[in-house]
Order: structure tokens, then sequence, then C-alpha cells
């Protein structure tokens, strides 16, 4: 399961952006949570905002990141073939980057990728 979805440095986004499925303190609706040892996880979430703030960017950014992954594990990916969508209002940002944390049986697994 995802837990926190990080990026920066791309297209609308300079600074890290995150998306976090950690669930608060607030006890209604607790039987829509996914409980892992003491923390408590969101099965959902919706991303809302004002016209063209970035929602679908959030998303693609999201989609971005599956598609290296599972590209990664081909022996015909190249990284210099993925057509990266940097941060569009600066000539300088030449780093994406990803990070995600998840868990998988109580493990916490990281993954940053930078790519120039």
């Amino acid at each position: 399961m995802l837990i926190q979805f990080s990026f920066k440095n791309f297209k609308s986004f300079k600074d890290e952006v995150t998306l976090d499925m950690t669930a608060s303190s607030i006890k209604e609706h607790t039987d829509k949570l996914i409980e892992n040892g003491n923390e408590k996880y969101l099965k959902v979430t919706a991303i809302y905002g004002a016209n063209a703030c970035g929602k679908s960017n959030v998303i693609e950014a999201f989609s971005h990141m599956k598609r290296i992954i599972l590209d990664s594990f081909t022996e015909e990916a190249k990284w210099e073939n993925i057509p990266l969508k940097r941060f569009a209002f600066d000539e300088e940002s030449k780093t994406l980057i990803v990070c995600l944390k998840s868990f998988l049986n109580t493990i916490m697994k990281y993954i940053n990728m930078a790519l120039n």
C-alpha cells in the first residue's frame, strides 16, 4: 500500500508536494481505515481545488512514477527515452525527484529517484 507519494520539479510544481495517506486523529469512520500496527491509513483520498491549480498534474506525476517503475524492469528500458516534464517555469530545474513510502508486512520501503 502506498502511504506517501512526494514529488518536486514536475510541470507546475517546483517545490515538493506530498500526497499522504496517513489518517488523522479524527474518530469518525474508523471502519474505513487500514491498520498496520499502531498506524492507520486511508483507503481512498480525494484531490480537489480551484480550476488550473494542478490537480491533474498530481495525477500525471503519479502516472509518470508508475511508468518509470514498471519500465525499469524491462531490458529495453532506457532512462534517456523517458520524456521528463520538469517544472515549466524554470529553465534551470533539471532534476525530477519522486519519493515513495509504502509498507509491506510492516516493513517500510523508500524509493528515491533523481533523473537528470
